[in-house]
This record gives C-alpha cells, sequence and structure tokens, in this order.
C-alpha cells in the first residue's frame, strides 16, 4: 500500500467533510481515508497498480456527494 495525499476543492462543510469520508471509505481498493474539512484534502491508500482505478473511483463520489468539489493531486 502507498500513501496519497490530494487537495479537495470547494467542500462546503464539515459534515460533508464526514459524509464524503464514509462514502469513500466503502469503495474496497482504497483504505485509510481520511477528509479533513480544515485542511480541504483528502489522504488515503491503495495499491500502486489500482492507482487509476482507485483516483477514478474518488472523483466519482466526490462529484456525487460535492457536485461543486473536486480534487487534484498535491
Amino acid at each position: 500500500m502507498k500513501k496519497y495525499k490530494y487537495n479537495i476543492l470547494n467542500l462546503d462543510c464539515a459534515n460533508c467533510a464526514l459524509e464524503l469520508e464514509r462514502d469513500l471509505n466503502k469503495i474496497d481498493i482504497i483504505s485509510n481515508v481520511s477528509v479533513n474539512f480544515m485542511t480541504q484534502k483528502i489522504n488515503f491508500e491503495c495499491m500502486e497498480s489500482d492507482y487509476n482505478n482507485a483516483v477514478n473511483m474518488i472523483n466519482k463520489t466526490v462529484s456525487n456527494n460535492e457536485p461543486d468539489a473536486s480534487i487534484e493531486e498535491l
């Protein structure tokens, strides 16, 4: 497993971050997900071989939960 950090842009509130974190933790190929509203960061772990698929799934989950939010790699 490798750790990854992303910025999350336009996240509305702490409750939104909590709900997003809960939904991201349901994705099988990623683990140890944390969404921090104060720092506007998403941290997660996944296998390097699953990285592209994981980022796609994270993007989809973010846009489903927060249509105005987006992620960008640090």
